[in-house]
């Protein structure tokens, strides 16, 4: 069951879509409005976010792309500190370098999940 889902393409392509989306979003949202309750640090949601959207990357395109998937996010986190420290100081953001770290950390695990997964279900 899990071997019929993971080869779902579409599926994960809107996954992703969505995924770079609302991660869009709520990385350049002012963090005053901000009212997400989890008991998450700043750098673990990085890292969840960034895991999460390994996956689905790597399971809405070819397996052998994983590692310019990986490239490519690594890039998008890195850019999208880039645009926090353009924001407006009234939106409580900028850009910090643990943040670009856990993203990557967080695409790391994402591509030895995707791995993992793929060896385990013989993907």
């Amino acid at each position: 069951m899990l071997s019929k889902i993971l080869q779902n393409k579409s599926l994960f392509k809107t996954l992703f879509i969505g995924w770079l989306i609302i991660s869009f979003i709520l990385f350049v949202m002012p963090s005053d409005r901000l009212h997400i309750n989890t008991n998450l640090t700043d750098k673990q949601a990085h890292f969840l976010v960034f895991a999460v959207g390994m996956c689905c990357l790597s399971y809405a395109q070819k397996s052998q792309k994983l590692v310019k998937n990986a490239i490519l996010l690594v890039l998008y986190g890195v850019a999208v500190e880039f645009i926090q420290a353009s924001l407006p100081i009234s939106f409580h953001r900028g850009a910090q370098v643990l943040d670009a770290v856990a993203d990557a950390i967080g695409v790391l695990i994402g591509y030895l999940l995707v791995l993992f997964l793929n060896k385990k279900i013989n993907f």
